[in-house]
């Protein structure tokens, strides 16, 4: 799991050319940004408000669980834990994959 995976940097490509498996979303990391107030409090923004976030999922290939993270911008349409989502991966290596979001 790189960086590049959880940017989406290089998905097209598996889109087109990879194998495709059901994944499963399990914790959703939700930005946290200081407020304007000059404490160290941080407003905690959630779906409610388009957040941007870190959705981590696991998938199975051949038997063998990986795990993935995916950032999702602002405003995208997260999903919530316990959902499925479509991983596309490379089956020559299956821990590089890419999901839309």
């Amino acid at each position: 799991m790189g960086i590049l995976n959880i940017f989406g940097i290089g998905s097209e490509k598996l889109f087109v050319s990879g194998k495709k498996t059901v994944g499963c979303v399990g914790e959703i990391q939700y930005f946290k940004i200081p407020n304007n107030t000059g404490s160290l409090c941080y407003d905690t923004f959630g779906p409610q408000n388009g957040a941007p976030a870190l959705v981590h999922f696991t998938y199975t290939v051949n038997g063998r669980e990986h795990k993935g993270i995916r950032y999702a911008k602002s405003g995208a349409a997260i999903p919530m834990t316990g959902d499925e989502l479509t991983v596309y991966y490379d089956p020559d290596n299956p821990s590089s994959y890419a999901v839309k979001i």
